[in-house]
């Protein structure tokens, strides 16, 4: 057992550890962290809905509908949220204006959300944002900067 210890701390551990600190996936660990109160309340929402207890089911047959809304509200929302907190942490990590990172993130989010007849089709949010991610990955891997002129806020920039 000790012989197999060593061997995990020598071989296994720092290329784990190196991946670990690894910018890109921390960036999306922190950002996942946003989506947890949605996560939870959609969770508690669900669990309530449906107890299997007969005489609970019977009492909520009234209130599915509402209860349905709260779920797919909560649930629907954390791919948007994910984007938010990913974009945001990514930008911060590569010392750029997190909260640009976070509207940019954003805003490709949403033009990835688009449908084939161009309006924006909230049932494709869970599809695209894998899309958002991969283009938002390449375009800071490649390091883009905006080159700001002198004097100018970088609001204005």
């Amino acid at each position: 057992m000790n012989n197999f210890m060593n061997w995990v701390q020598s071989s296994l551990m720092p290329p784990l550890a190196k991946a670990g600190n690894n910018k890109y996936l921390v960036s999306i660990r922190n950002g996942l962290v946003l989506t947890l109160p949605a996560v939870i309340s959609g969770s508690i929402f669900l669990i309530i809905a449906n107890i299997p207890i007969p005489a609970w089911t019977n009492f909520m047959k009234p209130y599915m509908g509402a209860m349905g809304v709260a779920v797919n509200g909560s649930f629907g929302i954390i791919s948007l949220l994910a984007t938010i907190g990913i974009g945001y942490e990514l930008a911060k990590a590569l010392d750029l204006d997190a909260i640009n990172g976070a509207g940019l993130s954003t805003m490709a989010f949403i033009v990835t959300s688009f449908n084939s007849k161009l309006t924006l089709d909230t049932d494709n949010f869970a599809s695209s944002w894998f899309v958002y991610c991969n283009c938002l990955f390449i375009y800071f891997s490649f390091n883009f900067t905006f080159i700001r002129e002198e004097g100018l806020d970088y609001q204005v920039a």
